[in-house]
């Protein structure tokens, strides 16, 4: 039950991240992606419980890493979810070098479950991939992971330093203010001071 788990939340993948030290980390929207790059040997990450998650998500395991590629899918949900990964990733110390790969020819609403299928017929896109014949599709994104990787664009990283959204007050409950807290003489006194400012009692 992933609204169990305390918040931030640990990345999906995270333990892969622990003691390795790869050329870069993938990253994409969605836990079955996740695995099925970690089957072909890709260290990969993504935030627990879908593309909503992000915020909720403890990304700071990626600290210290030089390079991450964000893998989204074929559409406006999935460069959503790699402009917020963006943001969060950019604020991060050291500065880490944030690529997006754009898997061409991905059907819409495609991801890179899409893509690996094809390529391995017998797969049914969740079980681990046999090694003995992934190989050549793990080449095959390699090359384009080195050939079709583009770097976040600005407009991206000038979206990651606006303000964030404004917290909904009406929707924080207080605790009512305890009339008989104070004094009469100044449980009075409050209450005028809150009527003619019109303030809660509270503030005053």
């Amino acid at each position: 039950n992933v609204g169990s788990l305390p918040k931030p939340r640990p990345l999906y993948g995270q333990e892969k991240l622990a003691n390795s030290n790869p050329d870069f980390v993938l990253i994409t929207e969605g836990e079955k992606c996740t695995a099925a790059l970690q089957s072909l040997g890709f260290i990969a990450v993504t935030s627990i419980g879908g593309s909503k998650q992000v915020e909720h998500a403890d990304w700071s395991a990626i600290k210290g890493f030089k390079e991450v590629i964000i893998i989204p899918d074929n559409d406006e949900p999935g460069a959503e979810y790699a402009k917020s990964v963006c943001g969060i990733l950019s604020k991060l110390e050291p500065a880490l070098k944030i690529n997006i790969l754009n898997i061409p020819n991905l059907p819409k609403k495609g991801d890179i479950v899409d893509w690996l299928q094809p390529r391995i017929p017998d797969w049914d896109g969740y079980s681990p991939i046999d090694s003995n014949i992934y190989l050549n599709v793990r080449d095959e994104l390699l090359e384009l992971i080195e050939t079709k990787s583009e770097p976040i664009s600005k407009e991206w990283l000038e979206m990651s330093l606006e303000w964030p959204n404004p917290i909904d007050l009406e929707s924080i409950t207080n605790i009512p203010w305890p009339e008989d807290a104070l004094p009469i003489v100044l449980n009075d006194f409050i209450n005028s001071v809150a009527e003619s400012t019109e303030t809660p009692k509270d503030m005053a």
